[in-house]
């Protein structure tokens, strides 16, 4: 095996000839170790591998994929927040606007980063000059390239259909940001907040991401227990009315902005 991998990557640089490039002792030398895809994996990351790190990544960053998979090889960085490292995209569509994100040092998928920028070294010196510093590469019909929207989404969904509990959900890509965010408004009781500077929103973007129904159902839940506790105040207060009586107000009374006060703590 040793010395097929020697052979393919002197004469071929790394990239394992498919059967009409390939001399006839080269097709039986990989017919015998294996298909095309197993052997590869020994020159460069296999296809598997560098889905999952960037599922991997998606997950933890809450990225867009359109940043996700324009990273380059040497976008993790130190960064001044004790345990954490940052990784630095582009954005396109908003002018290259740099999206920065921080993730602790125990990431797993900052390790699966970290290992694909040293383990892609082959792929990248036959890659076309202009993805050569990219981190995400793939051998995609028979060239070394920078991975596709259509290329991560046909194997996000092998991904997908290999475990049990999720493959029959017809789950995308694109579902891993709002569900990030939308995670970090449930974490905070709804607040909008932290998600919105965790996705780099601007204020009036946010709300695709992160008011939907499970926000909702907190925020109806808010909004009848106000109504509530304001109706019992009205109804006190309209009784106390009628009868001569003026509220009493302590020191630790509240306005409510309908001309009482709220004593309910």
């Amino acid at each position: 095996m040793a010395n097929l991998l020697r052979l393919i990557r002197d004469l071929y640089d790394g990239i394992v000839p498919i059967a009409a490039e390939g001399d006839r002792v080269m097709r039986v030398l990989t017919r015998r170790y294996g298909s095309l895809a197993e052997i590869q994996a020994y020159l460069m990351p296999h296809r598997d591998a560098s889905a999952a790190a960037l599922t991997m990544y998606l997950g933890e960053s809450g990225c867009n994929v359109a940043v996700a998979i324009t990273l380059y090889r040497d976008c993790i960085e130190p960064v001044d927040i004790y345990g954490y490292k940052k990784i630095t995209g582009w954005k396109a569509r908003a002018k290259g606007k740099p999206i920065v994100i921080n993730l602790p040092e125990n990431s797993q998928a900052l390790d699966a980063l970290a290992w694909l920028a040293v383990n892609n070294e082959l792929a990248r010196s036959t890659a076309p000059n202009n993805v050569k510093n990219h981190l995400f590469l793939a051998r995609i019909q028979g060239t070394v390239s920078e991975i596709t929207d259509s290329w991560f989404l046909d194997r996000f969904k092998r991904i997908v259909r290999s475990v049990k509990a999720l493959r029959y959900l017809a789950l995308r890509p694109s579902m891993m940001r709002p569900s990030v965010l939308l995670c970090h408004a449930l974490d905070g009781d709804g607040d909008l907040r932290v998600g919105l500077a965790y996705g780099q929103h601007e204020p009036g973007q946010t709300g695709v991401y992160q008011v939907r129904l499970p926000t909702k159902y907190i925020y109806d839940k808010l909004y009848a227990q106000f109504q509530k506790r304001v109706q019992a105040i009205i109804l006190r207060m309209a009784g106390d009315l009628r009868r001569g009586v003026m509220p009493s107000i302590d020191s630790k009374a509240k306005p409510i902005g309908i001309g009482g006060v709220c004593t309910l703590g």
